[in-house]
Formats: structure tokens, sequence, C-alpha cells
């Protein structure tokens, strides 16, 4: 069994990888990692949060990443993460 730890934005595309590797049989996620890209850091780790409870897998760690690159002081979410990014479901 291989140990993984993500480092996602998740958005749909990565909410995808989440679950598919929290549900792998020879996947061992041992942690997640919330950073900015599609949407802010602290969505990505709501979101993930979010995930991991819908499907069950609330005992893998999520760990708040970087704000934004080391190279820039700041970070502006893109408009490709705003239709992406869950923030308008209800858990």
């Amino acid at each position: 069994m291989k140990k993984l730890i993500l480092d996602i934005d998740t958005g749909i595309d990565d909410a995808m990888a989440l679950a598919y590797s929290a549900g792998a049989k020879k996947i061992d996620l041992i942690g997640v990692v919330g950073t900015y890209g599609n949407v802010y850091t602290q969505q990505s780790v709501q979101n993930t949060l979010n995930i991991l409870d819908m499907i069950g897998k609330v005992d893998i760690p999520v760990y708040e990443g970087e704000p934004h690159a080391i190279a820039k002081n700041n970070f502006k979410r893109s408009e490709i993460g705003k239709k992406t990014s869950w923030t308008k479901w209800h858990w």
C-alpha cells in the first residue's frame, strides 16, 4: 500500500481525486493539504472537510497550506473556480 499526501485546491476536479484516493484499496491517504488555486485556501480546506465528511472519511487529517506562492505576497482567485468552488452547495 502506497502512502499519499494530497496537496489540492479542492474545486470539482480535486474533489474527485480526493474521493478516489480516499477510497482506493492500494492507497493509504495519510493527509491532505488544502491550498490556493481555484479557490482561496480557507475555502479549499472547508471543501476538503465537507467531502471527507460526505464520504465517511473524517479520520483523514486536513491541514491549511500557504495562502499564496512563496514569490508573491498575495493571491487573487481566478474566475475559473467561481462555478467549481462548491461554495454555494449546502452540506
